[in-house]
């Protein structure tokens, strides 16, 4: 998988020893953003929306878009991530974690746009991670990583790329597992699944390209970040 580049990856390091650390019950925070490209924004419930910047507080049932350059990774208190590239639009529908237990459940709803998603502690159990391609198709993801494009007009391929399996659920109930990586499935507007089938290279490059950081991105900080700041 490919990171953030230099500028923004080593600002995610702190946050996670702060999230772990942060109780289950803490004012509906469900993480952070760890890196950010802008243009992206987030509205969280009954709030206006706000332009997103490294280190900001993503809530529960928050509407996540970007626009035609922007991308943003959040990073969960339970150690999923999820990284979108440019016109993405993703909401947080649920997430609840008990640190103590590491048990839960997360869904997410992807309308549009390239994602990957990194499993945490929650992906470790049977059915607790669910992650909707708009109205098309559902991906339970068991202990995996997985890669996304959810194009304009409902089609959508998926790639699973490392862990135990991703499922995918088409509308009509129809399921197809993905255990070996490299290995994809195509979604129709109509939600029905292809067979899995061997992703070309060129396929997965051109998702991963949309999820890559760019050199001399601030991660929307107003003041560029060092790492004697962080220091």
């Amino acid at each position: 998988m490919r990171l953030p580049p230099s500028s923004l990856r080593f600002l995610a390091i702190p946050f996670v020893t702060m999230l772990w650390a942060a109780p289950a019950s803490a004012v509906e925070k469900v993480g952070v953003n760890a890196a950010v490209n802008t243009d992206a924004s987030g509205t969280p419930p009954g709030g206006s929306t706000r332009r997103l910047v490294i280190g900001e507080d993503v809530v529960h049932n928050e509407r996540i878009v970007t626009d035609a350059k922007g991308q943003t990774q959040i990073l969960f208190i339970d150690g999923s991530s999820v990284s979108v590239g440019p016109n993405a639009d993703l909401t947080i529908d649920d997430f609840v974690y008990d640190p103590n237990t590491s048990t839960g459940k997360m869904t997410l709803t992807a309308v549009q746009g390239a994602m990957r998603f990194v499993g945490g502690k929650l992906s470790k159990q049977e059915d607790a991670v669910n992650v909707h391609l708009g109205t098309t198709a559902t991906i339970g993801v068991r202990g995996g990583v997985f890669v996304a494009d959810i194009r304009r007009g409902g089609k959508s391929e998926v790639v699973f790329v490392y862990g135990k399996a991703v499922r995918l659920t088409g509308r009509n109930g129809e399921r197809q597992d993905l255990y070996r990586a490299g290995f994809g499935v195509d979604i129709d507007p109509a939600g029905i699944l292809s067979a899995p089938f061997a992703v070309p290279p060129g396929l997965l490059s051109s998702i991963l390209t949309q999820l890559d950081g760019r050199a001399g991105a601030n991660g929307g900080a107003k003041t560029v970040p060092t790492n004697a700041t962080v220091a």
